[in-house]
């Protein structure tokens, strides 16, 4: 769940940040003003022949990161000093936009759980991965004190 702490008028006065469209086959994309099949279907339309692109639309997000920012994702990997250690779940920021603690989700298929981690262990952000300054057995500590299950 995301919470906001801005009115709506102020929500609109944002800046774009990530924008989904659908495009049918013989729509040109909004910003870029290709056809789908030009940039989409190539690989469908050389494995179905005469049959062509399909006539379903076609879900393009486009994101708008500013200058100088990271974009962190859900799934994004989270590694220790000694390799992976989860991917991020949730990320709490305060009003400033300074990153207050991840969640971090981790363990098996059989038993994932979530662990708050705070954001003074982290030592890099990058598109790529998340960074802490914590061992497997420093996480593993904090996930005894902080985990819960993830359902």
């Amino acid at each position: 769940m995301l919470v906001l702490s801005c009115s709506l008028a102020e929500l609109e006065q944002m800046a774009l940040f990530d924008q989904r469209v659908f495009l049918l086959p013989d729509q040109p994309h909004p910003t870029l003003g290709y056809l789908p099949q030009q940039y989409l279907f190539a690989a469908i339309e050389a494995l179905l022949g005469p049959i062509g692109a399909p006539t379903i639309p076609t879900p393009v997000t486009q994101e708008f990161i500013p200058a100088g920012e990271t974009a962190i994702s859900p799934q994004t990997p989270v590694e220790g000093k000694d390799g992976r250690l989860g991917r991020v779940e949730e990320i709490e920021v305060d009003a400033d936009g300074t990153v207050q603690r991840l969640v971090v989700r981790h363990g098996s298929v059989f038993g994932e759980q979530l662990t708050d981690v705070p954001s003074r262990v982290v030592q890099s952000v990058s598109p790529e991965r998340i960074k802490l300054s914590l061992s497997r057995d420093e996480f593993e500590s904090l996930a005894q004190h902080s985990g819960r299950d993830a359902r």
